[in-house]
């Protein structure tokens, strides 16, 4: 069985599988990631402009799927008699 959606961490094109030695604050909780999947600001607000007018991201980028959803169908909201 599959996934619907998936999360991505995006980073800096790398090889191997760097260990996750970053912290990020988030609001409830702290996410690890990777040394190369951090980006200065001037790195940040170029690769969301490329995705904003490509719908893309570079190719010096990758992705690393995190997490992934099922869709689950809406339970009813009528009442059997």
């Amino acid at each position: 069985m599959g996934v619907d959606s998936v999360r991505y961490i995006v980073g800096h094109h790398h090889d191997g599988n760097p260990p996750p030695d970053v912290p990020i604050t988030l609001l409830r909780s702290t996410e690890m990631v990777s040394r190369p999947e951090v980006f200065d600001a001037a790195d940040a607000a170029e690769l969301f402009f490329i995705y904003f007018t490509t719908g893309d991201i570079p190719p010096e980028c990758s992705l690393r799927p995190v997490e992934g959803w099922t869709a689950r169908a809406p339970a009813s909201t009528f009442a059997s008699t």
